[in-house]
C-alpha cells in the first residue's frame, strides 16, 4: 500500500515538472507557428518551405523535445490545465479590490457601529467568496473551451452534464485549498487587529505565500481532482 503511494507520489511530482517544461516551451513554439502562420496567409504559395508550420515543427529542436515528452508522460492536458489556471487567475485577482470597496460602502451603511473585528471579517468573506465564484466561472469558460472535445455530446455539441461533472471537479479540485486560504487568512487578519494593526498586511502577507504553495501543488489537485487524465493516473485511480 506504502509502496503505491509513494509510485503516485513519484508520478505526480514527475508530471508536474514535466507540465511546467512543457508550458514553457509551448510559449515560443506558439509564437514561432503564429508567425509562419501569417507568413503563409500572406505569401501563399510562394512561402519558402523553410518558412512553414510544417517546417518547422520537423526541424524544432524544441518542437521534437516537448512532442517526446508528451509522448512519455502525457504532458499536454498538464500544459493546458496550467496556461488555464494563468488565465482564470486575473479575474480572481481583479475582483478582489473592486468587491472589497464595494462590501465596505455597504458595511459602513448596514453595520456601521459593529465592531471592527466584525466588519473586517464580513467584508473578508465578501471578497473571497466574490473572488472564489469569479474565478471558478471563468476557469470552467476556459476549460470547456481549450479542452472543447471533452465536454461534447454524439452530435459535437456541448453537453450540460459534462459541463456539471466540470463544476464538480473544478470544486473538488480548487475548494479544499482556497477553503484552507481562507480561514488562515482570516485568522492572520483578526489576529493583527486585536494587536492594533493593518489587517490588509495579513492579505499581502498570506497571498505571497499562497501564490508560490499553489504553483506548486496545482498540477497535482488537477489530477487528484479529476480536471487532468492521464492513462497512468487513471491506473492509479483504479488501484
Amino acid at each position: 500500500m506504502m509502496g503505491k503511494k509513494l509510485q503516485r507520489l513519484g508520478y505526480e511530482a514527475k508530471y508536474t515538472l514535466g507540465s511546467y517544461v512543457d508550458g514553457i516551451m509551448s510559449i515560443p513554439i506558439f509564437t514561432g507557428e503564429k508567425i509562419a502562420h501569417g507568413i503563409e496567409k500572406v505569401l501563399g504559395e510562394n512561402t519558402p518551405k523553410c518558412l512553414t508550420r510544417e517546417y518547422t515543427r520537423e526541424h524544432s529542436l524544441l518542437y521534437q523535445t516537448r512532442q517526446k515528452l508528451r509522448d512519455s508522460l502525457e504532458t499536454r492536458p498538464g500544459s493546458i490545465y496550467l496556461g488555464n489556471n494563468l488565465l482564470s487567475a486575473i479575474p480572481f485577482f481583479g475582483a478582489g479590490i473592486p468587491t472589497a470597496e464595494f462590501a465596505q460602502s455597504g458595511i459602513e451603511y448596514f453595520i456601521e457601529k459593529s465592531p471592527e473585528l466584525v466588519q473586517s471579517g464580513v467584508n473578508s468573506l465578501i471578497t473571497l467568496a466574490a473572488q472564489i465564484v469569479t474565478g471558478y466561472s471563468a476557469f470552467m469558460g476556459i476549460e470547456v473551451f481549450s479542452n472543447r472535445h471533452k465536454y461534447v455530446d454524439e452530435g459535437n455539441r456541448i453537453s450540460g452534464s459534462k459541463v456539471k461533472d466540470c463544476l464538480k471537479n473544478t470544486i473538488k479540485t480548487f475548494l479544499p485549498f482556497d477553503l484552507s486560504y481562507i480561514a488562515t487568512k482570516m485568522v492572520g487578519q483578526s489576529w493583527l487587529l486585536l494587536e492594533g494593526k493593518d489587517p490588509w498586511v495579513a492579505t499581502s502577507l498570506f497571498d505571497s505565500m499562497a501564490i508560490p504553495t499553489f504553483t506548486a501543488l496545482a498540477v497535482v489537485l488537477g489530477l487528484r481532482g479529476g480536471i487532468i487524465d492521464t492513462k497512468r493516473i487513471k491506473e492509479f485511480r483504479k488501484k
